[in-house]
């Protein structure tokens, strides 16, 4: 039914706005909560405490991340639009500087904020938003070397993965693709 779908949009909307209030207040009291990085199998994720699953290895390379901290801010810039959140401190220019941190706080907030598990292409619906807090993402690999401190290869399953994540989320971001919820209402 369109209208409960509605109904829902509208509480998970009001919800996000929170959240983004919250997630700000806990970064500038130092209580960020840095669930983005696979570097800590034992990590609190989502309010879990179970080992997140890993992306590919090819999300831990330098080129990767600097792709994805620049898409993920996309994404981030249309999801506050499209919820009404109108002021958000996290995207501004105050952001950590360093890539790897930037990403990863970035996909905290896409999780904590607007139900996006960004690794797994998966964009929670208005019905499953509350369940953010209790279950887990896919998370970063941790940053790629070798032995000889040389970056791996990757393969070409993890460069058709790569592609398909940067297609499905520049689709989302340039709103040439609606959101879950939204899809079913229209």
């Amino acid at each position: 039914d369109p209208r409960r779908l509605q109904a829902a949009s509208e509480a998970r909307n009001e919800e996000a706005r929170s959240a983004c209030a919250e997630f700000a207040q806990n970064k500038l009291d130092g209580n960020a909560t840095g669930n983005g990085a696979g570097n800590d199998m034992d990590m609190d994720v989502g309010g879990t405490t179970e080992a997140p699953a890993h992306a590919p290895v090819i999300a831990g390379t330098e080129a990767r991340i600097a792709q994805d901290v620049n898409l993920t801010m996309q994404l981030a810039t249309k999801l506050d639009e499209e919820k009404g959140i109108l002021e958000n401190r996290m995207l501004g220019p105050e952001l950590t500087a360093e890539p790897t941190e930037r990403l990863d706080l970035l996909l905290d907030y896409l999780w904590q904020v607007h139900g996006v598990d960004y690794y797994a292409s998966k964009e929670l619906l208005a019905t499953e938003y509350g369940t953010r807090k209790t279950r887990s993402r896919m998370v970063r690999p941790p940053v790629a070397t070798s032995s000889a401190g040389e970056l791996p290869t990757s393969s070409s399953e993890e460069e058709s993965w790569a592609q398909a994540l940067t297609e499905h989320w520049q689709s989302r971001a340039d709103g040439t693709r609606a959101g879950p919820t939204e899809s079913r209402i229209q």
